[in-house]
């Protein structure tokens, strides 16, 4: 388990992709992360409209992280294009995706199952982004997110990122270290929870999850203390 980011944005313009993959893909050659290069430029550098299922771009793994998508679509937007089969699939009977609703504010939560895709934010789902990372120390982070940050600014328009550590709009690896410590700390109680927590019954899958919901209130916000803010990485 360890620290993750969330994120979003399209493209500036359609050609400026050329040179997005081009500036990744040398970074990764010399950082010597692995890439995978989809279509690198769009019909006559254009967006589709209507939108196509074509993906354009670059992914990327650091090491210690999930791969990091600058994946767009037709339309210019970052999207998950796996996560985007997987939906379209489910719209045309192929598969099918449940989901579970439980309002932990409630103090006798009932769970709203349902299968339709009706209910499904799309949005949230395959244009936001997600990468768990899992280094151990908050220099290689910052390296990941400052990098994300100059991409972004050269080439992203609507780009917006929120990440557990924190970094991202303190520029601080100080909060990196006790959001580690934080989870850390989770993981153990948590283990020590469900090895005594049989869950048998959606009554018992209920108590559980309300119960984690309180041990984490017990986990504060890290970027709300008066921690003081480095010059930043240039």
């Amino acid at each position: 388990m360890g620290l993750s980011f969330h994120y979003r944005g399209r493209l500036k313009s359609a050609d400026l992709l050329p040179a997005l993959v081009d500036e990744v893909a040398d970074v990764c050659d010399i950082l010597k992360w692995p890439f995978d290069i989809f279509e690198t430029q769009y019909p006559e550098h254009e967006f589709a409209f209507p939108p196509n299922d074509q993906s354009y771009g670059i992914s990327f793994t650091p090491e210690d992280s999930e791969p990091v998508l600058l994946i767009f679509d037709s339309e210019g937007r970052l999207f998950n294009p796996s996560l985007h089969e997987l939906i379209k699939s489910h719209r045309e009977g192929q598969v099918k995706i449940i989901t579970i609703k439980l309002d932990l504010s409630d103090k006798n939560p009932q769970p709203e199952i349902s299968d339709s895709h009706e209910e499904m934010d799309m949005k949230n789902m395959v244009f936001t982004l997600s990468v768990k990372t899992f280094f151990k120390n908050p220099e290689r982070s910052a390296r990941l997110l400052e990098f994300l940050r100059y991409i972004s600014k050269r080439y992203l328009i609507e780009f917006t990122l929120e990440d557990e550590s924190q970094y991202w709009n303190s520029q601080n690896t100080d909060i990196w270290h006790s959001q580690w410590e934080n989870i850390h700390e989770f993981i153990n109680q948590f283990n020590e929870m469900i090895k005594d927590e049989p869950i048998e019954s959606t009554e018992d899958f209920i108590s559980f999850v309300r119960k984690m919901a309180n041990m984490m209130k017990k986990y504060p916000d890290k970027s709300d203390e008066d921690i003081d803010s480095p010059e930043g990485i240039q």
